[in-house]
């Protein structure tokens, strides 16, 4: 059985003391975060991304992150694109029934065009971590 260094052990202890010293409901938050999210994990980066959350969206609590959070995304900018057109494309294969469109169709639809035309109206996008968080705006 592979033992834990002393310096996994320090940052685990420091963690559970840094969160026991939250009130419950940024408890909540961080629960909801972390359970939404991957890219997040240390102490400074929840304060700092629960800071962002209040200024953008009046985000406070786990129950208004879990309304508004939709999708996080390892880019930014240019980057982002194509994984906004997949984005798109399993959205709506997931709330749209496509069973009835020919796959010669479905296979030249742009997605992006999607994203960008019509869907993106919808949520809104923050940065963080050189990462990028997308919100429900509705």
């Amino acid at each position: 059985m592979p033992t834990l260094s002393p310096e996994f052990i320090a940052a685990r202890d420091n963690f559970a003391a840094w969160y026991d010293a939250l009130d419950t409901d940024k408890q909540e938050l961080v629960d909801s975060i972390c359970e939404r999210t991957h890219y997040i994990i240390e102490e400074q980066e929840y304060l700092d991304f629960i800071t962002l959350l209040d200024e953008e969206f009046g985000i406070q609590c786990a129950m208004d992150f879990e309304d508004k959070f939709e999708a996080e995304f390892a880019s930014y900018g240019d980057g982002l694109q194509a994984e906004l057109a997949e984005h798109a494309s399993n959205l709506v294969s997931d709330t749209q029934d496509l069973s009835c469109v020919p796959s010669f169709v479905l296979n030249h639809i742009d997605w992006q065009a999607v994203w960008d035309c019509e869907l993106r109206y919808d949520y809104s996008e923050i940065q963080f971590n050189e990462n990028t968080y997308l919100f429900r705006n509705y």
